[in-house]
């Protein structure tokens, strides 16, 4: 029966999808290698982000909205770090919304004065109470129960540290979550040096 067989594969596919997600999270917390820094273009790396995770908005009937500057200047990253942190946030933001009702939004732009990147993920979803908000960059601590492995954040944190930059979250219980990256875009900087 091919209906048997299509809800089949995407059961399949669906934890596909977790157990990739779970092993790329393990081995980027896992390895003790130095990041790779090259010039790169956020817009075309969201570019890419979003069509990975667009179709499983889709399934989930979730809306994903953007905000990217096109014109913003590239900037020294790892962008295969970067990569899986948007993802992970992105993930993160999906779990945390209601389908129909749910909203996700990437935005990133560029201050020429500060000669920074900003990134940020939101959510409109059920929130994270304070005492969560303490512990939600700490290794193996999920808010989602046995749902989650507690790496995502971790890795995330991880990744904007090796950066030289800062990862900052917001929430309001009932209202949503904002995750807020900053990033330098000075092509001088190391941002290995930086690494906390």
């Amino acid at each position: 029966d091919f209906n048997v067989l299509s809800n089949g594969w995407d059961v399949l596919s669906r934890n596909l999808a977790r157990i990739y997600g779970l092993t790329m999270n393990m081995l980027a917390y896992s390895k003790q290698r130095k990041p790779e820094f090259q010039m790169t273009s956020l817009p075309a790396l969201f570019e890419e982000v979003v069509q990975l995770v667009q179709p499983q908005c889709d399934k989930r009937n979730v809306a994903l909205m953007t905000e990217i500057d096109p014109d913003m200047p590239p900037i020294p990253a790892d962008p295969g770090g970067l990569h899986q942190t948007i993802v992970n946030l992105l993930n993160n933001a999906m779990d945390a919304v209601e389908p129909v009702s749910g909203i996700v939004t990437l935005r990133c732009g560029y201050d020429p004065i500060t000669q920074q990147a900003t990134i940020v993920v939101s959510d409109n979803g059920e929130g994270i109470d304070a005492q969560a908000l303490n512990h939600i960059f700490q290794p193996f601590y999920s808010t989602k129960g046995q749902r989650g492995a507690g790496l995502g954040l971790a890795v995330s944190k991880k990744v904007i540290d090796e950066h030289g930059g800062r990862i900052e979250v917001k929430s309001t219980p009932g209202q949503g979550t904002t995750f807020t990256i900053v990033l330098s875009c000075e092509s001088t900087a190391d941002p290995s040096e930086t690494t906390a």
